[in-house]
């Protein structure tokens, strides 16, 4: 370990504002804001509201999620190779008098045996406990932070800034973050998984901030604002993102179960809205994702169930690649009723992975005993969804695609410079402050910048796309049923699915119309306001007093 640096001065700390920041990192920050927002543990969450931030302000350190970090602490405690009493006992004591031995160089050792003094462990005490087997202390010291069966890091947080205070009782941040520098190696006893020995550091600072003076809190909330904007990286994301899986294990409803063809994702909200057009709960919603879409689909389906009120069904394929990228004729419906196909009026393309896939959409949906669903789909997805309804029109009411492939008539290689360019696009928006992190997901993201390089999955995901044709089976679908509205929107940020670009190769209809989103680029990625346009779109559909049978196709 280094040398310590010396204490900066508390009056120092106001200014200037890179000092507020030394001790403000993105994960003390974003514990902090926790304490008052929860959800902003969230580790892809980087926007927050003027009332969040007014909230940092009359929040106590006692809010802090401690009991989430005490879970993390003993789950990676109890993953660790496992001591008796005696062996921990005495393998604590060495490391005490390893730490502090004289052949420590100062200030560090000094710092050390003032660290463990507030901790209750004395050097020169040999005091057994009655037993007679165990140095009472350390004994005592193991039963309060880190018994059998619990984890208590705000005890530990609290007292290792017990001599660290100014006279208005505030905690010296500079001395505070000298010590847990001192006695990292100690840290370790309460899990090394996840890196809860630094999440301890974390939490010791963040209960400081709350010790503070009104102007530093001030200060430190504009700090933490600007810090909460910054992606975590290595380990700073490793630990926060064990408090956030720790805090869905408490408050998911997502519950998940097997199927032959991969895995069925079900988020259901506390409670579920009437529909305003049947008086009667609002059906499910099934969520079709498209290409790398599966690394979001826990926070998709939550966001959209939260702000639909409804509950969110969607599908994780174990192998999403499989079947061929030959070509598959899909017969399109141009009249009659419902499963009664009419006249063929036009034939579609796709690939026998999509039709295979779009089978798979019926059959989850047939197993799950739900007669019908509203559908949100987005890019690839669009091409299985399209297939699925022309199978089967009955299970599926309103709908809502973002930029749907399948009728952007594009060749194969011009989808994959698209998809470079939407890397670029996604970079240079980002540079200049326009988009934050994962605001446009899909190729732009770090997993589809990785996919552009793999020539097995772009190759052949690509082929499904580009190989597919759904022009023709989405202009039957629209004439066979015209109470289902259908609207299709481009955004503005993606030359290739721009709305106007999209009607003229898909044409007109009464019941379809064109708009032009705003969303950053390809992709609803981890857009709140895509979730809420698509779940205002989907509730205006239930009101506009046409037939509950409505769809609505997004771009």
């Amino acid at each position: 370990m280094s040398e310590l640096s010396q204490p900066i001065s508390p009056e120092h700390l106001l200014s200037p504002e890179a000092d507020v920041r030394k001790f403000l990192t993105p994960t003390v920050s974003r514990l902090a804001f926790a304490a008052s927002t929860p959800a902003l543990l969230e580790p892809m969450q980087h926007s927050i509201s003027k009332d969040q931030k007014d909230a940092f302000a009359t929040t106590t350190a006692d809010n802090l999620p401690y009991a989430i970090a005490n879970a993390v602490s003993l789950e990676s405690r109890n993953q660790a190779p496992q001591q008796s009493v005696s062996e921990w006992n005495q393998d604590f004591w060495r490391n005490v008098q390893a730490m502090t031995d004289k052949d420590v160089s100062e200030p560090l050792r000094t710092e050390r045996i003032n660290a463990f003094a507030v901790l209750d462990i004395k050097l020169d005490n040999k005091e057994l406990d009655i037993t007679g087997s165990f140095n009472a202390q350390v004994d005592l010291f193991r039963k309060k932070y880190v018994d059998t069966k619990k984890s208590d890091i705000k005890q530990f947080a609290r007292d290792i800034a017990k001599d660290c205070k100014n006279d208005d009782g505030s905690v010296d941040m500079a001395k505070l973050q000298t010590r847990l520098d001192a006695i990292e190696p100690v840290l370790a006893i309460f899990g090394t998984d996840n890196d809860i020995n630094l999440l301890v550091k974390d939490f010791a600072l963040a209960d400081a901030v709350f010790t503070q003076s009104e102007p530093f809190k001030k200060q430190a909330a504009d700090v933490a604002v600007s810090q909460l904007k910054q992606p975590l990286q290595g380990s700073e994301h490793t630990r926060i993102q064990a408090l956030w899986e720790k805090v869905n294990q408490k408050t998911t409803r997502l519950e998940t179960s097997s199927f032959e063809g991969g895995e069925i994702l079900r988020y259901k909200p506390e409670s579920i809205r009437i529909d305003s057009s049947t008086g009667e709960k609002v059906m499910p919603l099934f969520y079709v994702q498209g290409i790398n879409g599966d690394s979001k689909l826990p926070w998709t389906l939550e966001a959209l169930a939260k702000e639909d009120q409804r509950e969110i069904i969607a599908i994780s394929y174990t192998d999403k690649l499989k079947g061929s990228t030959s070509k598959d004729t899909l017969e399109t419906i141009a009249s009659g009723g419902s499963n009664t196909p009419g006249e063929t009026e036009a034939n579609s393309v796709i690939t026998e992975m999509d039709s295979l896939q779009a089978n798979e959409i019926i059959r989850v949906l047939h197993d799950l005993r739900i007669d019908q669903v509203d559908i949100v789909a987005e890019s690839r997805g669009a091409i299985r969804l399209i297939a699925a309804m022309t199978k089967n029109p009955d299970l599926f009411r309103n709908a809502y695609l973002a930029h749907p492939a399948g009728l952007d008539n594009r060749t194969y290689v011009k989808s994959h410079l698209d998809a470079a360019r939407q890397v670029i696009n996604h970079a240079a928006r980002k540079a200049l402050g326009k988009v934050e992190k994962h605001a446009n997901d899909g190729v732009a993201s770090p997993r589809g910048r990785k996919w552009l390089r793999d020539p097995r999955g772009w190759r052949k995901e690509h082929k499904s796309v580009a190989h597919a044709d759904v022009r023709g089976a989405l202009a039957a679908y629209a004439k066979a049923y015209p109470d289902k509205q259908i609207t299709i929107a481009g955004d503005k940020n993606d030359k290739a699915f721009l709305s106007h670009r999209l009607e003229q190769n898909t044409g007109k209809s009464e019941n379809v119309t064109f708009i032009l989103t705003d969303w950053g680029g390809h992709g609803i990625g981890y857009n709140p306001e895509a979730v809420k346009e698509i779940s205002g779109s989907l509730k205006k559909l239930e009101t506009t007093g046409r037939n509950k049978s409505q769809f609505a196709l997004a771009g």
